[in-house]
Parts: C-alpha cells; sequence; structure tokens
C-alpha cells in the first residue's frame, strides 16, 4: 500500500511532539498541508498550558467549533460576507469562516480571514472548480460540501449538524 506523498511530506517537516503542533489536530495539519500552508501555521503557533495552542492570543487546538472554507467565487453562490454573517448566526457565534483563494486571485478585503492556495492543492483535492463551500467539523472531517456556496444550503447543513 502505497503512502500518501502530503504525509510524507507532514513527515519530513515534523516538528517536535512537544512543540507547536500540540493541540493541533493531525488532520487538520493535514488540510493545512494541502493547502501549502503548514509551515506557517506551525511557525504562527505558540503552545502554552498543556494541550492547547494559541495563534495570535486565541485558543486553537481544543475546543475549537466547526469552519467554514470558502474556495473562490462562484457566479451563482452568495458572496462570502453573507455565508459568514448566515454561518455565525445559525451556529450562535461557534462557526468561524475562512476564504482560501486561487494562487493568481486578487485579495479584497472584506473582514474575512483569508489564504492563498498557492499550489492549487486545496482546489485539486476538494474538486473545489469556480467556488464552494466546505463545512469542516472540529475533528477536521467535512459535513457539507456547497456547490455552488449558497445561504440556504449552508442553513440545511446547520440544521442537520446542529439539531437539537
Amino acid at each position: 500500500m502505497g503512502d500518501d506523498p502530503a504525509r510524507g511530506r507532514l513527515r519530513a517537516a515534523r516538528v517536535p511532539t512537544y512543540a507547536k503542533a500540540v493541540g493541533i489536530q493531525p488532520r487538520t495539519l493535514e488540510l493545512f498541508e494541502r493547502m501549502g500552508l503548514v509551515r506557517e501555521v506551525l511557525d504562527a503557533a505558540v503552545p502554552m498550558r498543556g494541550q492547547l495552542t494559541y495563534v495570535n492570543g486565541a485558543e486553537q487546538g481544543r475546543g475549537r467549533g466547526h469552519v467554514l472554507l470558502v474556495y473562490g467565487d462562484h457566479p451563482a453562490g452568495d458572496a462570502t460576507v453573507d455565508l459568514a454573517s448566515a454561518a455565525r448566526e445559525l451556529t450562535d457565534g461557534r462557526m468561524e469562516t475562512h476564504k482560501i483563494l486561487p494562487a493568481d486571485a486578487p485579495v479584497r478585503r472584506t473582514g474575512t480571514p483569508h489564504h492563498h492556495d498557492s499550489r492549487g492543492e486545496f482546489a485539486r483535492r476538494y474538486g473545489a472548480g469556480e467556488g464552494a463551500a466546505f463545512v469542516v467539523r472540529p475533528d477536521g472531517y467535512l459535513t457539507a460540501c456547497l456547490q455552488p456556496p449558497r445561504v440556504g444550503a449552508l442553513k440545511e447543513a446547520l440544521q442537520r449538524v446542529f439539531a437539537p
């Protein structure tokens, strides 16, 4: 059985287990590696208090909730700012939104944190195409893939996840 090249690169770039990856789920590190961001994430992280990791003063390890990743702009999709607002509202503020931009896309400041898919690996791996939104569980697995990303479809997906 062949080894996944991303896992091999992760092993080669692995920091000691007691260092900056403490509290970050291995699956989350794999996602950041596929986006070409693992080194930046680990460089920005500062471990504190056991299993918690802090980035820019905010707790990022244990207890982190669902995340909405919005890739690119879909002509039939809703704006990232609308998706982010709906995600916050529908989860009582428990969901963060991050914009993933294609490598050649210009940055438009919207207040939503953004990252460039510099090698196109995120788009290839998840079939993001012209635009998509992904709801990622705290354990790193996908809850929903929305193509095109629409607030109504996000609401339906979140109702399934957060149903009483």
